[in-house]
């Protein structure tokens, strides 16, 4: 005979978040009580270092557990038994400032520590807590408050408001202890009775206002999560947590941009929770690439096949990321363009087809936004665009007369927001025309995209178009829903000019930033006085020669992708260029002392002067520049200054260039006459060519030196090629110049190279030419008056200094 034994009974039951487990060998028959650690709770698990205790149900019979006898009254919360000891320590009274700040520290903390008691407690009506040692630390409290007679009445104000504050937050009911009630509510009559009339204020800071008194804790912070392959780091409440991980997220799409995440505290206040995710702001780089190509200033002047072709990615690449102010905005620039074409027979396929393609793109847009169903909701501005877009496409495909009886008028299709699905389908029935299949990438712009107009403006030439004159008139569709006949001026001229000059730039500044090195070399290793002069053409020349690097290798934007790389080398480009303006006229000022003063003090007070004028000055102006408009770096085509705030470079250049230009007047009017007497009284005669020659190589010599080449920029403006070559040459070469002027034709140089004078050969006679003169012209023969002797003297010592100046 085989014996069955009963199975045993397995009681389980989870509450608050702990698992609640009992084995019975036998049915029960009595309540079994099954204890767990109150740390083991659900909230209080989230901080369980400050709690401790047990906590406890009964299994009643048939493993029923009641969910509201959970038994939390040996719960304590470890904070609030330590406040209690330090309360205790005081309640004798606070005899000195600084028990009176511990006091009311002890308060504050108390008063955080209960409530997160409090609020921690599981969500379940019934248990009850046990608040005795909050009860029992308030009454040292009061004690302590009692006998301090030394308090001033503003401490005195916070702490009676601290043990008010506390009191109201200990529940009148759900208490381990019946009796608690009928205490607290005597203590706080007790602290109120302390205030004498005044007002409570907030415990934790002793504000006024008790509306919205801080509790004293702060929200735990949003812990590390992985979702989606991506990995969210630890956020503090309130915080937002961004990463680079859009092309992680919507791969094998090329994406760019950053996922974004907020850390949002609960309404108690205690638990942060992560909200969704914000996606809004990744971008794809085919619409990113779409809109460079439309930003170009030839844009306009794009044909219409390679239109569609934009069109085309855009109705395919919309959707790729939730981002939709953008793929509204590249619409409208599509059309903006796409308007402009001059419709006629050769164009009217074409047209028809870029305006069909644009029209899927506003339909599904307009479906995808409707009534903010869309991820990234798109605002009331957005919405009306939209809408009028389709509008307009609409009207150019089918026919306005057909638009207006299904929608009404433009107006009124603005204002209501409702599905166009069936009008889309009722337009397209029968369209022959639409988008085309795209590639992998957005097709490059190549002149041969663009529609290129001749110097007289009479044909147009394009891919996809034929030859037709711009001025008669023809028929095309602009802003209006109506088809009309105007008159449609032609496009702007493709600049035919930019790559020859462009060219030139490159050559000219590779070449003047070798002609400069070499001039550098010579400075260095020839035995040359070391004058105020070098010292400029020193400083001026490390300028030249570090913005034409910079802008050689980095101030093309196509190389460029990063933007906070093409700002950095925006800032240092304004920077050198406008150090480059200061040391051209630390040079004018040099030059205009050398004819003023004849006899200049050799002291350093000018050389601190030129160096602030030279570094210090270019280095204020570009900080103002960033500090009140930091966005002013960057742009499309170029790492520099963009169009609209150019004019924090041309205006302390402007002014450099007209004080410069007075100068240059000046010194070719003075130096003319000197030399015409000097030739006198030296009794040499020279004839008008001779003459003329020698002031041109002097004037010549100055032009790069006091940067007067920059005033052709002003013409640039013009739209004649002739401006643009002379100043493109002029500035690309004018380290050459400066190299031929100053190097070349300089007799220090020339003759401390033919004396082989390196500083490494050892000691050898220096050259100094004005020296030399000046010793020549106290010899009797240059007259025997003295009264002519000094005027002569002076004469010359004038003449040899600027020359000497000069170079020449």
């Amino acid at each position: 005979m085989i014996s069955l034994q009963t199975a045993p009974t397995i009681c389980q039951e989870v509450i608050a978040g702990v698992s609640f487990r009992y084995v019975a060998i036998r049915p029960l028959t009595t309540p079994k009580t099954l204890t767990k650690s109150c740390r083991s709770l659900q909230n209080f698990s989230s901080n369980s270092a400050e709690y401790t205790g047990s906590v406890s149900i009964r299994c009643k019979p048939g493993c029923v557990f009641v969910h509201s006898e959970l038994d939390l009254c040996k719960c304590q919360s470890i904070p609030i038994t330590a406040v209690k000891t330090d309360l205790e320590k005081l309640r004798s009274g606070a005899t000195n400032a600084t028990q009176i700040a511990d006091l009311l520290n002890h308060l504050r903390t108390l008063n955080s520590k209960v409530r997160l008691f409090g609020l921690l407690k599981p969500k379940i009506n019934g248990p009850k807590l046990s608040y005795d040692d909050a009860i029992q630390a308030l009454k040292y409290g009061l004690q302590s408050l009692a006998a301090s007679g030394a308090v001033n009445q503003k401490s005195s104000d916070n702490i009676a408001s601290c043990i008010i504050e506390i009191g109201n937050v200990i529940p009148a009911t759900n208490t381990c202890n019946s009796s608690d009630a009928a205490t607290v509510a005597m203590m706080v009559n007790d602290a109120t009775s302390k205030l004498g009339g005044r007002k409570a204020v907030c415990c934790q800071d002793g504000s006024s206002n008790t509306n919205s008194c801080p509790p004293g804790y702060e929200a735990s912070p949003c812990k590390s999560i992985q979702e989606d392959s991506v990995i969210w780091p630890s956020t503090p409440s309130g915080g937002v947590a961004k990463l680079s991980k859009c092309k992680t997220t919507f791969s094998p799409h090329p994406v760019v941009g950053n996922l974004t995440r907020t850390c949002k505290k609960d309404s108690d206040g205690i638990f942060s929770n992560w909200e969704n995710v914000d996606r809004c702001a990744c971008q794809s780089i085919h619409i990113n690439s779409i809109q460079e190509r439309l930003s170009r200033k030839f844009a306009k002047n794009y044909t219409l096949a390679y239109l569609n072709q934009l069109a085309s990615f855009l109705y395919e690449k919309w959707d790729v990321v939730p981002n939709r102010p953008r793929p509204i905005s590249v619409l409208g620039q599509i059309f903006n363009i796409q308007k402009r074409r001059q419709l006629s027979d050769a164009t009217y396929a074409a047209y028809m087809n870029v305006t069909a393609c644009l029209l899927n793109t506003a339909n599904a847009l307009i479906i995808n936004t409707l009534n903010g169903n869309s991820e990234c909701r798109i605002d009331e501005v957005q919405r009306r665009h939209l809408r009028i877009l389709f509008y307009q496409l609409a009207s150019n495909l089918k026919s306005p007369s057909f638009v207006n009886q299904r929608l009404g008028s433009q107006e009124e299709f603005t204002n209501v927001n409702y599905d166009t699905s069936s009008v889309y389908n009722e337009i397209i029935q029968n369209i022959n025309y639409n988008c085309v299949v795209v590639g992998a990438v957005v097709p490059p712009a190549f002149l041969n995209d663009t529609i290129l107009y001749n110097v007289l403006g009479i044909d147009v030439i394009g891919i996809g178009s034929n030859t037709v004159a711009p001025t008669e008139n023809i028929t095309y569709i602009g802003n209006n829903t109506n088809i009309t006949n105007t008159s449609f001026p032609p496009s702007q001229p493709i600049d035919v000019h930019a790559p020859i000059l462009s060219i030139i730039t490159i050559v000219g500044l590779s070449f003047s930033t070798v002609c400069l090195v070499l001039l550098v070399a010579c400075l260095i290793f020839l035995r040359l006085p070391r004058t105020r002069k070098w010292y400029i053409h020193g400083n001026l020349i490390a300028a030249v020669i570090s913005s034409n690097v910079i802008f050689l290798f980095g101030a093309d934007r196509r190389y460029v992708a990063n933007n906070v790389a093409c700002t950095a080398i925006a800032v240092i480009l304004h920077y050198l260029f406008t150090a480059v303006f200061t040391w051209q006229l630390a040079e004018g000022v040099h030059l205009y002392r050398l004819l003023v003063t004849i006899f200049i003090k050799s002291g350093r007070l000018w050389i601190v002067i030129y160096t602030v004028i030279g570094w210090i000055v270019p280095a204020v102006i570009v900080g103002i520049t960033a500090g009140v408009a930091p966005h002013a770096y960057g742009g499309v085509d170029a790492c520099f200054l963009t169009s609209n705030f150019i004019w924090f470079f041309l205006g302390p250049m402007a002014f450099v260039v007209t004080i410069n230009v007075v100068i240059f007047c000046i010194l070719i009017y003075i130096i003319h006459k000197k030399s015409n007497f000097t030739n006198k009284v030296s009794n040499q005669e020279l004839n008008k060519r001779q003459v003329l020659k020698n002031d041109l190589r002097r004037a010549f010599a100055l032009l790069p030196l006091l940067g007067i080449c920059w005033i052709f920029i002003f013409f640039v403006q013009l739209r004649h090629p002739i401006p643009r070559y002379l100043f493109t040459i002029l500035l690309s070469f004018q380290g050459v110049f400066v190299f031929v002027f100053h190097c070349i034709f300089d007799q220090q140089i020339m003759e401390a190279l033919r004396n082989r004078n390196f500083r490494f050969c050892g000691s050898s006679k220096r050259y100094t030419s004005s020296n030399s003169a000046k010793k020549n012209i106290n010899s009797p023969s240059l007259g025997r008056s003295r009264g002519m002797e000094r005027i002569l003297t002076h004469t010359v010592i004038e003449y040899y200094t600027i020359y000497d100046m000069l170079n020449l």
